[in-house]
């Protein structure tokens, strides 16, 4: 009796002394945590996947480290959490890493490259392709079907826009896709005609839906053999986390992609933490399936929380929503996608249901609507934590920057699009409203939280590169070489924010993840360089040497 109480007392007694004996330690490092005061440390201590000690390497860290603890020495090296992109469509950009690449290439050098894939393929396989910038271009002009007839023959081709708005397609894929020239342009959407009244072969928005929608569905195979190589890309970039507005056209299958990726989460297949929203168009097939929310499956890896809408298009397509005429097109200043009355029934649908409400918004008109319908459904739908978010929020005016931030809109902005977007919006807007685009400096100063990304694949998805846009207000591979509207710009530590406990916040997730501290998951990156001292304009050249997520290397 008494020998097997004290074997109960030891086994007690070594349990607990076990407790906090470390899976891994770094140290020897230079580590910042992005918690509330910005404290750089030296060490970190992770047990099961979380930070069971972050400060010094002398003293208390010795506690931690038992006969199987793995310590890695960082010599100096840096480390950041991990990264968060808020906004990144990781299927669409999965599927352009196999696509040919045309981005941001000249007309004449796309349609080379399109014929040598026509030549190269199969009869009658379609040619997808996503990247394409008119405003790069020597004549700026929409291009036509004609040219691609040239160089494509019989196989049905469409190139995307970089902006994902507008598509170039071929006469055999405007067949296919059973577009007749008598059709008129579909609510939300253009169908560009030529001076004699005919289909040209460029199609905005609403209009492109019938050509993604001819395309054949990837099998459950090929859907996982992207992800793996995106997830990659993703890790080597040092982004642990993102979220997903969902594919850019109607799938029909997005219960059978959620169970698809449950799978894959559950086999480890899937890693990276993917904070998914459900396309509006998909929402209600969603819930006749029996779907609901869901937060942070799998130890935060995986979320159902949130639905994606449009209210309007975008500059490059001259479809996003505007108080006033677009400069060079007299007489248009787009349109909303919805009036209030149906944006208001779908905004509280989706709350009634418990999902997070994510509204696509670029244009100042666009902005307005979606500000007074969101303040019209919580006044009747109240709730204590929300968290609308606006996606874009790249023309607002300032009367409603204000209102956003009284409301606690979050705003999920792009630092890149300001100097990728500099030519056009100075080509497209008044002068009134070029003063006004992407004034991320006075929605901080109001007080706005806001979350960063890079709508990949309309931008490049290194979040390094949107960091020095924030900062800058200048691109890597933009024509544009001066600072855009730089009053606006932000300081390194608010940019960092972007992209880590901010983008957590936008996802219900900054007590899990967002800075490093104790209790957090382990998620962190190793970069070459001091991000606190590094010169500023060496930040968009910041490599990433390892990346960790729950104490995993998933990259090195």
């Amino acid at each position: 009796m008494l020998l097997s109480f004290l074997v109960i007392v030891i086994l007690t007694i070594c349990n607990f002394c076990g407790v906090n004996i470390a899976d891994s330690i770094y140290k020897n490092g230079n580590i910042l945590t992005v918690d509330s005061n910005f404290k750089i440390v030296t060490s970190v201590a992770i047990k099961d996947g979380k930070f069971i000690y972050v400060g010094s390497d002398k003293g208390e860290l010795n506690k931690f480290n038992g006969s199987k603890t793995k310590v890695v020495d960082l010599k100096g090296k840096n480390v950041l959490p991990g990264l968060n992109d808020a906004h990144i469509h990781f299927e669409d950009l999965c599927e352009k890493i196999s696509m040919p690449d045309i981005t941001n290439k000249s007309k004449e050098g796309i349609l080379a490259i399109i014929k040598k894939v026509a030549d190269e393929s199969e009869p009658g396989e379609w040619i997808v392709s996503n990247g394409w910038n008119n405003n790069l271009w020597n004549d700026t002009s929409w291009p036509n079907k004609a040219e691609l007839d040239a160089v494509t023959g019989d196989h049905p081709t469409i190139l995307q826009r970089i902006d994902m708005h507008t598509i170039w397609a071929n006469s055999l894929a405007i067949e296919v896709a059973g577009i007749k020239e008598t059709d008129c342009d579909p609510r939300g959407g253009i169908i560009i005609r030529d001076s004699a009244g005919k289909i040209q072969g460029v199609f905005i928005d609403e209009a492109k839906k019938p050509f993604l929608t001819s395309l054949s569905t990837l099998t459950n195979e090929e859907k996982l053999a992207l992800w793996k190589v995106g997830q990659k890309k993703l890790f080597s970039s040092g982004i642990t986390s993102f979220t997903d507005p969902g594919k850019v056209v109607p799938t029909k299958t997005v219960s059978e992609d959620i169970a698809l990726l449950k799978s894959a989460y559950e086999k480890g297949v899937m890693k990276i933490r993917d904070y998914r929203l459900i396309p509006i168009y998909d929402f209600d097939d969603f819930l006749l399936k029996g779907n609901k929310a869901e937060l942070n499956l799998f130890s935060g890896k995986l979320s159902f929380n949130g639905v994606k809408i449009f209210a309007d298009g975008s500059f490059g397509s001259h479809s996003a929503w505007l108080s006033n005429d677009y400069a060079d097109t007299p007489g248009n200043h787009g349109k909303p996608y919805l009036s209030n009355e149906e944006l208001y029934k779908i905004v509280k649908k989706i709350r009634i249901n418990g999902f997070q409400v994510a509204s696509h918004a670029i244009g100042d008109e666009s902005i307005s609507q979606i500000l007074q319908v969101y303040k019209q459904v919580q006044k009747e739908f109240p709730t204590n934590d929300e968290r609308y978010r606006i996606e874009h929020f790249s023309l607002p005016k300032e009367v409603d920057v204000k209102k956003a931030v009284d409301e606690g809109v979050i705003l999920v902005i792009q630092p890149y699009f300001a100097p990728s977007d500099a030519e056009l919006i100075e080509k497209e807007l008044i002068m009134e409203n070029q003063l006004l685009a992407y004034p991320w400096r006075t929605a901080y100063d109001y007080g706005a939280i806001l979350a960063g990304s890079s709508d990949g694949p309309v931008e490049n998805y290194n979040p390094f590169e949107g960091i020095y846009a924030a900062v800058t207000r200048k691109g890597v591979n933009s024509n544009f070489t001066e600072a855009f509207n730089p009053n606006q710009n932000l300081t390194r530590k608010e940019a960092l924010k972007l992209y880590t406990i901010n983008a957590a916040y936008s996802q219900f997730a900054e007590n899990i993840k967002g800075s490093i501290e104790v209790g957090k998951y382990a998620d962190f990156i190793v970069i070459d360089r001091d991000y606190g001292s590094v010169p500023v304009d060496e930040l968009k050249d910041i490599k990433v040497l390892k990346t960790v997520l729950a104490g995993e290397v998933v990259y090195s």
